[in-house]
């Protein structure tokens, strides 16, 4: 319904074919993740946003961000929509992105369609209180019982009194750029033995560091743990590797996490080697699935990224392309790149490219293709 409502019915009925149909999203089902529950709640809270908008609006308008004059906002999908996105920040932290993206979409709507501010305004404090409400229990509660303002779940799911080694995070941050290193390294430590050649060459830069490097992972092995002392020397390590080549950190390296995390082979859930790729010789078929899994999802994010740009473009493209582009920009500062975290943006992406398989279709109807 929410590619229905975005092009027409056509989309729809595409979308929720390619839904169906979509791997990815299915193989988390039965997985003891929060990713299925956050993929219902992003698709449920665009949907009632769209479902406010067309309330009173013309269905017909190609144009994102107008509507018939004298159009209003439903107030029931307007609850809805600030209902699924606390939902969504209740069930990771970074659901508030959602919120974030809805609010720009409105104040943008609000310089731009003048007719309807009152409306807009309206909307948009509707949705920010009822997002914000359920985390005020929250929010009380950890400053009465701990005296800390804590309006979110911390970033890495640790106690107040728990020992948490931002240096070693730090550190990972510098040289992380792929998923198996997240598996071999970061998932083990600490409280694993973990084998230091794992590491890839571009963790360090001169030998110099390399030895630093692989002591630092000799103090780690005689406790398995990361005490505060080794998490400083982690952290100077990180510091100097930064300091050295701040463009490597602040734009290569999160590049490199967001296209890992946007195109490798959605396969973590499944009994498939993270390393695939190097097996294709002795086992075939086990490193031919990957590869046909991370066929299907280009084909997916390919067809979304078209149905971006096809005429006539999809009714309030700005909140959809906004989202995801914050979202996307978000995971790129995460030192470990899991693709499960690209997953909640599936429901906008199987709108989009079921929006330009229905254009292709189309075209190929009037003969144009």
């Amino acid at each position: 319904d929410l590619a229905r409502r975005m092009m027409h019915e056509r989309a729809g009925k595409i979308a929720f074919f390619l839904a169906c149909l979509c791997p990815f999203t299915a193989n988390y089902v039965s997985s003891p993740m929060p990713e299925t529950l956050s993929v219902f709640a992003l698709a449920s809270a665009f949907w009632c946003l769209y479902v406010a908008l067309d309330c009173h609006g013309d269905r017909r308008t190609r144009d994102p961000m107008r509507v018939r004059s004298g159009a209003t906002f439903c107030f029931s999908a307007s609850t809805g929509c600030g209902v699924f996105i606390s939902l969504a920040t209740l069930l990771r932290p970074d659901g508030g992105i959602l919120l974030a993206a809805v609010g720009l979409f409105l104040f943008v709507r609000l310089i731009r369609v003048r007719d309807e501010r009152k409306q807009t305004v309206a909307a948009g404090l509707l949705v920010l209180v009822v997002a914000l409400a359920p985390l005020v229990p929250w929010t009380y509660r950890n400053w009465k019982t701990f005296d800390h303002f804590q309006p979110l779940a911390p970033r890495y799911a640790s106690d107040l009194d728990e020992f948490t080694p931002l240096g070693y995070n730090h550190w990972v941050r510098t040289w992380m750029a792929e998923y198996v290193s997240v598996e071999d390294i970061y998932w083990q430590m600490p409280g694993t033995d973990v084998d230091v050649n794992l590491l890839p060459a571009r963790a360090y830069d001169t030998p110099e560091e390399e030895a630093r490097t692989r002591q630092l992972f000799a103090d780690y092995e005689t406790r398995t743990a990361i005490w505060p002392e080794l998490d400083r020397q982690f952290e100077q390590l990180a510091r100097e590797r930064v300091s050295r080549h701040p463009l490597r950190y602040y734009v290569q390296l999160p590049i490199l996490r967001i296209i890992d995390m946007w195109f490798r082979p959605r396969t973590e859930t499944l009994p498939l080697d993270s390393r695939w790729w190097q097996g294709y010789q002795d086992d075939f078929w086990n490193s031919a699935k990957p590869a046909a899994l991370a066929l299907i999802n280009l084909a997916y994010v390919a067809l979304a990224i078209a149905g971006c740009f096809l005429r006539p473009r999809p009714r309030y493209l700005f909140v959809i392309v906004g989202y995801l582009l914050i979202r996307t920009a978000f995971l790129g500062t995460l030192e470990n790149p899991e693709t499960r975290y690209t997953l909640e943006c599936y429901p906008l992406v199987i709108s989009l490219a079921a929006i330009a398989l229905s254009r292709i279709a189309s075209l190929r109807i009037s003969g144009k293709v």
